[in-house]
């Protein structure tokens, strides 16, 4: 880890900078990192939070324009993965497109909000692998429209590891509210938990990654087409090993009303949030462009190699 002087040394150097954070729910955790061990100000020009579990299927290009092409902007962290659940038997498909479902009329139409797209069972495999090849096509054709320098350093954020009593911690298998119904053969994980658990399948839970890096092209530190320019993914095993560090809930109409576990977020401890911000500063110096701007030292790193 690294300590306390240099965490803060680093936060200094990045005052200059401007980011956007851009994801699903768990990026609003990262942004609290950045904000409590980071020393960013969130909510300022330095560092602008854009919140979206799906993405959007028809108006993409357009919002992503809106925010990459913001000459303001020096880094874009982007992370989704989460909202998107499917059976582990499930292999991933050659010609992947979102999927249809055309038994309401809801489900026919092309902009569904986050509940709609889950009752439609349009958040699974399928889905996951076809958004994200929409992003990376829309990323690359952003970077060429842009001036390349002033288009941002991109970076992609691993998907967090979940703690549900499955074998890689996923919660709902299959996707949707109705699995059983819409697959009586599929595997139905949604029975009642009281604690959140440890990892019995890392393999599994890796998953949502290894689909994110194929789909993106992402290697070791960045992309192999230049698309992206930085991978945060060092702290994974270490966050996937703190399944007692989940934020509790009131379940809502629960016959006991007593707390139950969210094995999706994480608490806002020390020790979580700094191994998130070391691995975020580690893997920007090691981007040119950043570390020539900051001119600070690569001995900074966390995490060599």
């Amino acid at each position: 880890m690294m300590n306390t002087t240099s965490r803060s040394q680093l936060a200094s150097a990045t005052s200059s900078l401007r980011f956007a954070l851009f994801g699903d729910s768990t990026m609003m955790e990262f942004a609290t990192a950045l904000r409590l061990r980071g020393g960013f100000n969130c909510g300022s020009d330095q560092m602008r939070v854009f919140r979206l579990n799906f993405l959007p299927a028809v108006p993409l290009l357009q919002v992503l324009r809106s925010i990459l092409l913001d000459s303001r902007l020096d880094v874009v962290v982007m992370s989704i993965g989460v909202w998107y659940n499917w059976d582990p038997a499930e292999t991933i498909p050659a010609q992947p497109s979102l999927t249809r479902v055309a038994n309401t009329s809801m489900c026919e139409g092309e902009v569904l909000s986050d509940q709609e797209r889950r009752a439609c069972r349009r958040n699974g495999l399928n889905d996951y692998v076809a958004d994200l090849r929409r992003l990376h096509g829309a990323v690359a054709q952003l970077r060429q429209e842009s001036d390349k320098s002033s288009f941002p350093v991109m970076v992609w954020k691993y998907s967090n590891p979940q703690h549900f009593n499955t074998p890689g911690g996923m919660y709902e298998w299959g996707g949707g509210p109705d699995l059983k119904k819409a697959n009586p053969n599929a595997s139905s994980h949604r029975t009642k938990h009281e604690f959140c658990v440890q990892i019995r399948d890392f393999q599994e839970a890796r998953r949502r990654n290894v689909v994110a890096e194929n789909a993106l092209r992402l290697t070791k530190h960045g992309s192999v087409d230049g698309v992206w320019d930085a991978y945060m993914n060092a702290s994974w095993l270490d966050v996937a090993q703190q399944h007692n560090l989940h934020q509790r809930r009131a379940v809502v109409r629960s016959t006991d009303n007593h707390l139950r576990p969210d094995c999706t977020h994480f608490c806002s401890t020390p020790p979580l949030l700094d191994l998130w911000v070391d691995d975020f500063f580690t893997e920007l110096l090691r981007v040119p462009k950043v570390s020539v701007k900051l001119r600070l030292p690569e001995s900074t790193q966390v995490w060599p190699g």
